[in-house]
């Protein structure tokens, strides 16, 4: 199961470095230098370990190693994603005309 450049990218963006030109060893080892809450870094080594398993060893996979890949993935954007802050103003009631 390749993560591919989208998962890297989206990685990059979300901790701001270089993800797109890293392989996966410089990947990790950028996030291990940085603050990552939610981000579940055991998880996300096997991960990039069986992506680089399909991609340069060809290695087989099944229907179901791939869901769980696919959901891994969406597990990752949603563990991670920062809380929208309400706006300044929102406990303020509005005035009437």
């Amino acid at each position: 199961v390749n993560y591919g450049n989208g998962f890297a990218y989206g990685l990059g963006e979300r901790y701001q470095f270089e993800a797109l030109e890293s392989t996966s060893s410089e990947l990790l080892d950028s996030l291990r230098t940085l603050h990552t809450p939610g981000l579940p870094i055991k998880e996300l080594t096997d991960f990039a370990l069986d992506s680089d398993l399909a991609k340069f060893a060809r290695a087989p996979s099944t229907p179901d190693a791939c869901k769980a890949s696919l959901e891994f993935a969406y597990r990752v954007v949603y563990a991670t994603t920062p809380a929208l802050a309400a706006p300044a103003d929102a406990d303020r009631p509005q005035q009437l005309p």
